[in-house]
């Protein structure tokens, strides 16, 4: 059986924040201006990433330093040429991760306790049960030929059959006849 993929926690290794790059816009729906239908949108900006994070996924969140947050938001005295070095994904060691709960992929939970190291016991309760098999059928017995052919053997067509309703009433009134 394979092993089942397990979610995990990057986070900073140090103490000072960082900041992820993303991209914010309001999409509208062409020629909706009028109705005022409106999607927010994000995307989040990438870099490659460092060689203790690419076992995890080879792309990153470009994150930005505290000190460089003032430069970074100011778009009257930076322009987008001298922000450019800003946008790199963190340096190797500047992140660490480790495998959490899948308890993290359900909506319902938002607990502070998903992004902490699974425990032992966490893993071997959340390991997928083993599938039980399905039952086989018997295959049905072939009904059994009592010699007197068919209806299409004897070249005549089949008689209808009345429900056993009826038959049950004709044989009921038949006996109470003969006695």
């Amino acid at each position: 059986m394979a092993r089942r993929r397990r979610p995990k926690a990057a986070l900073t290794s140090s103490i000072a924040a960082t900041a992820s790059r993303s991209a914010l816009q309001v999409w509208r729906k062409p020629g909706s201006a009028t109705n005022g239908e409106e999607v927010d949108t994000v995307a989040i900006v990438t870099a490659p990433a460092s060689p203790d994070l690419a076992v995890l996924h080879p792309r990153v969140p470009v994150t930005i330093a505290p000190d460089d947050f003032e430069r970074w938001l100011d778009g009257l005295n930076n322009d987008a040429e001298s922000v450019m070095p800003l946008l790199v994904g963190p340096r190797p060691g500047e992140c660490a991760w480790h495998e959490i709960s899948t308890r993290v992929n359900a909506a319902a939970n938002g607990d502070a306790q998903l992004i902490l190291p699974i425990t032992e016991e966490e893993r071997a309760a959340e390991e997928p049960k083993p599938a039980k098999e399905a039952t086989r059928r018997k295959p049905a017995a072939a009904p059994s030929e009592d010699g007197q052919g068919t209806c299409s053997e004897l070249g005549r067509p089949p008689r209808k059959r009345e429900p056993i309703t009826t038959n049950v009433l004709l044989l009921r009134t038949l006996e109470r006849q003969s006695l």
